[in-house]
């Protein structure tokens, strides 16, 4: 029985019978791995839980890529669109977690009205981050979701359906690609590390920055690309793919599973600035392995 409280009331029976032979850490561990308890809610969601239902919404996102009809293209605003494929692959994605975890809570991109991320057991999700790269029949999009309590990712999937690739973490326990563990790459050569970044998604003031920012920076890099999907560009760090990612004027559904899954490589995930309280607000990301974290880091107190 998923996210019921069933587990804690066989626990609490068996240890205070007193009658067990087991030593408490031992009884704990399992429970710590499987449960997670908040607000009185014992929120069961495994990693290979949130892979099966973000998998099938890739499915249903890839059934369209490439069969688009213009009249379910829309504009949220000058530069962003949006997709009937979009909204259909979130409520997908809302009615399987609801009910694999009911009184879960939601942030995600679609909704009209987003919620405050609080304390409580939230998933965090963008249906397809790239949309433009889905609606030109490009393949570089994925599915993101991420599981949150105390604000901060836990459990966390992304899914490439076009390209065929799973990235999954959880906290504590590691990233992978499909069932293969991943790390973030050792490059410490500014000069040989491949970068990516983001440029042409936001506010004008966003693009100026990044503009400035990959001016200053590009010509002591191996090279740069701009890919367009954040969550999988998160991916591509944790993979050591590439060395080092930043954009400003993100979102929180853009990077949450992405931030988890680089952190659970090894990598380090801050804002563009170094700002590492509630780095899903933060407006930018940076992501790269320590020693090219810190190298970024002291170009952006330069000014950059």
């Amino acid at each position: 029985m998923d996210c019921c409280c069933l587990w804690l009331w066989t626990w609490l029976s068996t240890s205070c019978a007193g009658g067990s032979t087991v030593p408490r850490a031992e009884r704990e561990r399992p429970l710590a791995r499987t449960a997670r308890v908040a607000y009185g809610l014992a929120v069961r969601i495994t990693r290979e839980q949130l892979i099966s239902i973000t998998t099938e919404a890739g499915q249903q996102a890839l059934a369209s890529f490439r069969n688009l009809a213009t009249e379910t293209i829309h504009f949220k605003s000058e530069f962003d669109l949006v997709t009937d494929v979009d909204r259909s692959v979130q409520a997908l994605l809302i009615e399987r977690l609801t009910e694999a975890c009911p009184g879960a809570r939601f942030l995600a991109e679609e909704q009209d009205v987003h919620l405050t991320l609080t304390d409580e057991p939230t998933f965090i999700i963008d249906p397809i981050d790239g949309t433009t790269n889905f609606v030109h029949g490009v393949p570089h999009f994925c599915v993101s979701v991420a599981y949150a309590e105390t604000k901060k990712p836990v459990v966390a999937t992304v899914v490439a359906p076009a390209l065929g690739e799973v990235f999954s973490a959880e906290h504590g326990m590691g990233a992978f690609c499909g069932t293969r563990r991943i790390n973030v790459s050792r490059t410490d050569n500014p000069q040989h590390a491949l970068a990516c970044t983001g440029l042409f998604g936001g506010a004008a003031d966003s693009m100026e920055a990044g503009i400035q920012t990959l001016v200053r920076i590009q010509s002591q890099l191996r090279d740069v690309r701009r890919m367009g999907a954040a969550a999988l560009d998160l991916c591509y760090v944790a993979a050591g793919r590439f060395d080092i990612f930043w954009e400003r004027g993100v979102s929180a559904w853009d990077i949450a599973a992405g931030m988890l899954i680089v952190e659970e490589a090894g990598g380090v995930v801050s804002g563009v600035l170094g700002e590492t309280d509630e780095v899903l607000f933060a407006r930018s990301v940076l992501a790269a392995n320590p020693t090219l974290h810190r190298w970024f880091l002291s170009l952006t107190k330069q000014g950059t």
